[in-house]
């Protein structure tokens, strides 16, 4: 499974580096987003320790938001894309807040 999370992230560098050289400032910006916000969550991985299964959801779910959704245009592209994530977003909220809430617990007995 970290091989998957590695080979996601290095496809990210790589589609990066595609377009500094098309020079797309907004897809620049966008995929440099995307890279900050696998990394918050891996720093958040380590901090909670949840599993590798739910942070391949959170890395496909802000990679299909951001990249697929905005430089490739999915969201006009295909309409029940945004569907799809709205439907994905509450299950992904919901395990993160159970591992929020078990790492808070152990603190608050105390």
């Amino acid at each position: 499974m970290k091989k998957i999370l590695k080979l996601i992230r290095i496809t990210l560098i790589i589609c990066s580096l595609i377009f500094i050289i098309k020079q797309d400032k907004t897809a620049i910006f966008m995929c440099l987003v995307t890279l900050l916000l696998l990394y918050l969550s891996n720093i958040l991985q380590k901090k909670l320790k949840y599993s590798d299964a739910l942070s391949l959801l959170i890395y496909l779910f802000i990679i299909s938001g951001i990249i697929l959704g905005n430089i490739y245009s999915f969201f006009a592209k295909v309409w029940y894309f945004d569907i799809i994530l709205h439907v994905l977003s509450p299950f992904i909220i919901g395990a993160l807040s159970i591992y929020v809430l078990k790492y808070l617990t152990p603190k608050i007995n105390k």
